[in-house]
């Protein structure tokens, strides 16, 4: 899945079909949804993830949340990756420097203190396909492209990765862009600071979720992608609505992916009777997202319309998978 991705994205930009879709967004919460998805990773290998946003960066940004997600879930993966010991760390900061459009210069880096890369090698890594050397690909894997996105994406935005590294001391990627503010009062004074904050494990405990789908290859995958973002979470299967209904009431799971098309009981079917069960139970209703392999808008009224709380498209993109656990398991 990831390899597709890449490539589907490569040959996106290559074609000129990829668009940037700038909105306001709140550049802080965007940075803690980003470094919550590593938690499991950082924590399994003992590293610390640090956070430092300057007090003058505004609270909200006109940006592409999606392909800044991108960029930065590329960068914490292989800094994470291609580090043993010590610490990672984001940076934002703004400068007085303003276009002639008025939007104002951020800066934006990762600093990890991995294996860092030799100079000879710090061009190589931007190029497709291409690592350090062949002695990290067999050691840590990877395709070695997305760092080659990450700068093509840049590349849209009128910008582009910049690196300082030294071997065996740590990598410092860093890229600048010119970004419209929101003009206000609002900023990090009026908020809890971030400014090198050190993030701490907040996973939760008897955390659940219930897959259910009659095809065993369609909840192996939504398993494992699920398992892979949130390792202690308890996944349970159901092949149709019926044996959904019965896992609902005996596990009580966090969350449930809810295939529309099944044999004996289709997905709207069994929502409208966990609904009634909750209603009846004055029990709190719990989050109910829509699988399905359909992307017209009027598909996606329905699954809402059928009290469902949310949707996701098949086959799973797992940065939209990463939003809708964010989204409903926060609550």
């Amino acid at each position: 899945m990831y390899i597709i991705n890449d490539i589907l994205d490569l040959s996106k930009i290559e074609a000129g079909k990829m668009e940037l879709h700038p909105v306001k967004s709140n550049i802080r919460e965007l940075i803690e949804q980003i470094s919550e998805m590593f938690y499991p990773d950082i924590n399994q290998k003992q590293l610390e993830l640090r956070i430092k946003i300057s007090s003058e960066v505004p609270q909200y940004v006109y940006l592409d949340p999606i392909r800044i997600r991108q960029i930065f879930v590329n960068l914490l993966g292989n800094s994470i990756k291609f580090t043993e010991k010590g610490e990672i760390e984001i940076c934002i900061e703004i400068t007085e420097e303003q276009n002639q459009s008025g939007h104002r210069l951020f800066l934006f880096s990762v600093r990890d203190t991995g294996i860092g890369i030799s100079q000879k090698n710090q061009s190589a890594i931007f190029e497709a396909f291409s690592q350090a050397d062949g002695s990290t690909t067999r050691k840590y894997g990877g395709t070695g492209l997305g760092l080659t996105i990450t700068n093509k994406i840049l590349a849209l935005m009128n910008s582009h990765l910049e690196l300082e590294s030294e071997l065996d001391k740590g990598s410092l990627f860093f890229f600048r862009l010119y970004l419209p503010v929101e003009i206000g009062n609002e900023n990090i004074s009026d908020k809890p600071i971030l400014e090198d904050k050190k993030i701490i494990t907040r996973l939760k405990e008897n955390l659940s979720v219930l897959v259910v789908d009659d095809n065993p290859i369609n909840r192996l995958l939504a398993k494992s992608m699920i398992i892979s973002i949130i390792p202690e979470a308890v996944i349970f299967e159901a092949e149709n609505g019926e044996m959904a209904i019965k896992i609902f009431l005996e596990e009580n799971p966090s969350l449930i992916f809810m295939d529309i098309q099944m044999p004996v009981m289709s997905g709207y079917e069994a929502t409208k009777k966990i609904r009634e069960i909750e209603e009846s139970q004055n029990i709190s209703k719990i989050a109910i997202v829509a699988l399905t392999a359909g992307t017209i808008q009027d598909e996606k009224n329905r699954c809402i319309e059928n009290g469902m709380n949310d949707y996701l498209s098949k086959p799973i993109d797992r940065t939209h998978l990463i939003d809708i656990l964010h989204k409903w398991l926060s609550k």
